[in-house]
């Protein structure tokens, strides 16, 4: 089961391993963009909000407990609001590209998949990671397909 910190990690090992330079890693206590990493052609920048499966914090009544649906639905709204807020921010900017990397388990495809369409209008990417690592690296691809 992941949480927070270990999407992040396993995103941040598969930037890496494409070349990416990680300019920003933050761990669950932490506020802010999750992770920031800048292709090898320093072309785009990837502006990535994680949310994990369960609490990473110890002592916390879900730690290493999986979240229920209505959890994860409210995962997915905060994920949601930050891609739409940095989509405010940045939308003028086609070097930024906004990711939200959730596990991938059946709750987060089933409320993701209800926003599909929102997400593909602000041109917000999802990225579906489990414990072998990402499983769409085709999400790290710019807009314009090169890199």
């Amino acid at each position: 089961m992941l949480d927070e910190n270990d999407v992040v990690d396993l995103v941040c090992s598969c930037l890496v391993k494409r070349g990416f330079q990680i300019k920003q890693k933050l761990d669950a206590s932490q506020q802010g963009i999750d992770i920031i990493a800048e292709s090898s052609d320093k072309k785009f920048e990837y502006l990535i909000e994680a949310k994990g499966e369960t609490s990473s914090r110890p002592g916390s009544e879900r730690f290493e407990k999986p979240f229920n649906a209505n959890q994860v639905h409210s995962h997915v709204a905060k994920g949601f609001y930050k891609g739409a807020e940095l989509y405010s921010e940045y939308h003028s900017d086609k070097s930024k590209v906004i990711i939200l990397a959730f596990p991938d388990t059946s709750h987060f495809r089933k409320y993701t998949g209800r926003i599909k369409s929102s997400l593909d209008s602000l041109g917000i990417r999802v990225l579906w990671v489990n414990e072998i690592g990402v499983m769409n690296e085709e999400t790290f691809k710019p807009i314009d397909g090169g890199e």
